[in-house]
């Protein structure tokens, strides 16, 4: 015969992995334990995971606060550093035993959990108290299996007081014939069958010998005392059988009134059709809390605690009208129940009434709020319903609106990487003055740096070559060519980023040596301004050195031209590693209004009226500006991508794709990553099928080799696409998520609706929430509306109204039309919902008003026709009746 109940217990030391992961994980959600149990549980093949599993509770607590569990953590943590062992009994129950013992429904997987703590806690007390452990803490989970419900304790000691004992110490060594092998948890585990298959880490055996000292005594080390004694088991088991089987028959009789004749019957029934108490129905749904998951709205759930009174009021109300007679009979077994343990214990357990009437209240309460859940998401998919035509109309849309390289404005205004040279006119005004450090060195250096420009640009195959010579000759522009050639894979050169950055450092460190060798400032050219700047550039970027924004900003302001002021914008403008304020990076754009990057990101603020007001006229003014300004800088990458951009979209100037495309084909030559994404997206408009080849190289080239997030993204939604040859969703899959670990918010964005598509293997509605709420943590408004969408729906992610408005209302603040007109149907169901109507009899009722209404005509028309008719009648009446007196005065005449 299968055991009832089954108890084992199993410990581990400091140094066991699960003793860290059972900490690391004990403020996870459950769902969350669950899957990764075999990081903290010691009986990985002893039994699978839960199929869900109930909170952490303890010897005080039924639930723990978010808290809770911290200081829990904390005390397990101080445990393990003071080298306490960690116990893990398990008690486990044969789901057919408790069913006939009342504490287990396996038609509706309801088990007594309030029952079962009870019982665990005089259990566990009992075991501890046997083995001195009475100091000792615990916690423990109720897990629920198809066949065994279990509970799952861990037991440590805040102060270790536990017997310690003395144990040989060993070494183990690889032996062929070995008996162990080595853990996975670090340990070292006999090699049986079992613990080769599923323990070991590695297949190499391991002899075990004892450890000796310098004079050839075994080696002997103090710890404490692991088992429990085989008595304090059988008395944890034993008490908590006894306590099943005391409770046994009035539970029976009890349970099955409080949950087959009551609640299996509410469950059955809607209180929102009854006409006596849909009133009190409706308005506790309306004052039902609308933070957090509706997976709280649960009866013992802390939010719920202000609502528990008018619950248990419409639990009165409902068992007072429907179940008079079995609350009765309820209330007569509890009456004799209490009696029995008045004669057991010689007086009456005042609490046990109180704690039936509770568990009915709470198993009701849950019951109420279920029906309210559902009535909740019914409601909301009405109301999303609505909507439904408007919302798959536009996500259809959405990929193209939401795409950073596909949208011109977003674009121009988003690529932080600017490579901005000093035009070499410029230096002419350097004079002959000799500082230290010479003005005519580096009029030579921004000679030699341009001729290294044109000749990448040309293709031409000596441009490295002409590029490490300059470098070997100190010219720190030249050092940091080469270093770009390193990190992008330019002329052939192999990437080489460690290269690159070794020559990124070694420029700085030559412009931080001029920079303090420089005397005075030129009139016309400020040389210790620009080399300034280029130190605070490599700051900002981590050119050869660490990232440090503060430096950074400081040696920008020290700059103080036109550059670093449009440096300076762009930090304030995207927030690198300052907080974002688009008024100082206004500021910074407009006192670098010289230079045309500066003009371009004015006139993409003007347009889209960034925290400004928007004004088309100022917009094309500065676009106007910039394109003219771009004409001039053709010779740098950036520079030319930036004006294809303009030329391609007539901005500023008149549209020309021929020529834009021509300057992003010179760009890309560079390896600038925005120009060959463009060009990705224009040959995939063109159905350019020959191209697409070229664009997977380049796009790979930048991804792997060259590490760039953008071209990540663009490789990842490059493999989406199904109406080209390379379309690989696995492959986009990994290119998104490398750009999205980087916080490329697109790629996030891309990656949450990837996997809320059920037709892909990677389907992962966790996944996509999370990636999704990255996105919109950032500001992506397609990210916001999708995320409340799917929050308010409920079909793929949990439900979760509140978080469904706080997402929906923050893409409405950025104009998103589809957020703006959900929202507004939102505010008319709520005065929908505060007149206490049902808001899913809406449409009903304008149906039946309009039949009302037809019915009236109806009415009104057969009124009519008997009006028109009886009129008829005494119309032909009186003719009639005139026609025979006239007849009858003819007849005398």
């Amino acid at each position: 015969m299968k055991a009832g109940i089954v108890l084992v217990n199993k410990y581990c030391d400091t140094n066991d992995s699960r003793y860290t992961g059972y900490i690391n994980y004990i403020d996870r959600n459950d769902a969350v334990r669950n899957d990764n149990m075999e990081k903290y549980n010691l009986y990985q093949n002893y039994m699978d995971n839960p199929e869900k599993s109930t909170g952490i509770f303890t010897d005080t607590k039924d639930f723990l606060t978010y808290e809770e569990k911290q200081n829990i953590k904390e005390v397990i943590k101080k445990a393990q550093e003071k080298g306490s062992l960690m116990w893990q009994p398990v008690i486990s129950f044969d789901n057919a035993w408790l069913e006939e013992n009342g504490l287990y429904d396996h038609n509706t997987g309801l088990l007594d959990e309030v029952k079962i703590r009870e019982f665990t806690r005089k259990s566990i007390g009992k075991m501890l108290h046997k083995e001195n452990l009475d100091h000792a803490i615990w916690t423990a989970s109720i897990h629920y299996n198809t066949d065994n419900i279990h509970i799952h304790v861990a037991i440590v000691e805040p102060v270790p007081m536990r017997e310690k004992r003395s144990y040989t110490v060993y070494d183990y060594v690889p032996d062929i014939n070995g008996n162990y092998v080595k853990s996975i948890y670090g340990s070292y585990v006999k090699a049986t069958e079992k613990n080769q298959r599923y323990y070991a880490e590695n297949k190499i055996k391991y002899k075990r010998i004892e450890k000796v000292d310098a004079k050839g005594n075994p080696v002997k080390r103090e710890g404490y005392v692991g088992p429990f004694k085989q008595s304090s088991l059988e008395l944890c088991k034993s008490t908590f059988a006894n306590e099943i089987l005391r409770d046994r028959e009035y539970g029976i009789k009890i349970n099955s009134l409080i949950r087959d004749s009551i609640v299996k019957r509410k469950r059955s029934m809607e209180l929102e059709k009854d006409p006596e108490l849909k009133e009190r129905f409706l308005a506790l749904h309306e004052k039902m809390p609308r933070k957090g998951n509706r997976g709280l709205w649960k009866y013992n759930s802390n939010i719920m605690l202000p609502l528990r009174t008018e619950i248990d009021q419409l639990t009165d109300l409902y068992i007072q009208k429907y179940h008079s007679e079995d609350f009765e009979a309820l209330m007569g077994l509890i009456e004799k129940r209490s009696n029995q343990y008045k004669r057991a214990y010689g007086e009456t357990d005042r609490n046990y009434k109180n704690k039936k009437i509770e568990d009915l209240h709470t198993r009701m309460g849950n019951a109420i709020l279920e029906e309210i859940r559902k009535y909740d998401q019914s409601v909301a998919e009405n109301l999303i319903q609505d909507e439904k035509v408007i919302i798959n109309d536009s996500e259809n849309n959405i990929d193209d609106k939401q795409d950073i390289l596909s949208n011109l404005t977003k674009e121009m205004a988003t690529d932080v990487r600017e490579n901005i040279e000093i035009d070499l006119d410029k230096l002419s005004g350097i004079d002959g003055k000799k500082d230290s450090v010479s003005n005519d060195a580096y009029k030579k250096w921004f000679k030699q740096n341009k001729e290294i420009k044109q000749k990448v640009r040309a293709n031409d195959k000596k441009a490295v070559a002409v590029a490490e010579r300059y470098a070997r000759n100190g010219n720190p522009l030249a050092i940091c060519a080469l270093a770009e050639i390193y990190e992008k894979g330019i002329g052939g050169k192999k990437i080489d980023l460690n290269a690159a950055d070794e020559q990124y450092a070694y420029a700085h460190s030559i412009f931080e040596r001029d920079y303090e060798n420089v005397i005075k400032k030129n009139s016309k050219f400020d040389l210790k301004g620009y080399l300034a700047y280029r130190i605070g550039k490599q700051y900002i970027y981590g050119k050869g050195v660490e990232i440090n924004s503060q430096k950074g900003i400081e040696w920008l302001k020290k700059a103080d031209n036109i550059y670093s002021d449009f440096l300076l914008g762009n930090i304030f403008y995207f927030g690198i590693g300052e907080k974002k304020d688009m008024l100082l990076a206004r500021e910074y754009y407009e006192k670098a209004g010289s230079f045309p990057l500066a003009n371009l990101r004015l006139a993409t603020m003007y347009e889209n009226g960034t925290e400004i007001e928007k004004s088309e006229k100022k917009a094309n003014m500065y676009y106007k500006k910039a394109y003219y300004g771009l004409l001039s800088m053709e010779d740098d990458h950036n520079m030319c991508y930036q004006l294809a951009n303009l030329l391609y979209e007539g901005k500023g100037c008149d549209e020309d794709k021929a020529r834009a495309k021509e300057l992003y084909e010179i760009a890309a030559k560079f390896k600038n990553e925005n120009a060959v994404y463009k060009l990705s997206q224009i040959f995939i408009k063109e159905q350019n099928v020959e191209e697409y080849p070229r664009v997977e190289k380049m796009l790979k080239l930048l991804s792997d080799e060259s590490d760039y997030e953008k071209a990540q993204y663009a490789l990842g939604k490059f493999y989406l696409n199904e109406e080209i040859t390379m379309y690989n969703p696995e492959q986009a899959e990994y290119y998104l998520r490398k750009a999205a670990e980087k916080g490329n918010e697109y790629a996030q964005y891309t990656l949450g609706k990837y996997y809320l598509n059920v037709e892909m293997k990677s389907y992962n509605p966790e996944l996509a929430e999370y990636y999704l709420n990255q996105s919109a943590e950032k500001g992506n408004e397609y990210a916001q509306l999708k995320l409340g969408i799917e929050y308010l729906k409920g079909t793929k992610i949990e439900r979760n109204a509140e978080m469904g408005h706080i997402w929906l209302q923050k893409a409405a603040n950025q104009d998103n039309e589809i957020a703006k007109k959900i929202i507004m149907n939102m505010k008319n169901y709520e005065t929908y919902c505060r007149r206490g109507k049902n808001v899913n009899g809406l449409a009903k009722e304008i149906r039946r008003t309009n039949m009302k209404n037809m019915q009236r005509l109806d009415k009104a028309v057969a009124a009519l026709k008997r009006s028109m008719n009886q009129e008829y009648v005494r119309s032909s009446r009186q003719n009639q009746l005139e026609h025979d007196e006239m007849m009858e005065k003819n007849r005398y005449q």
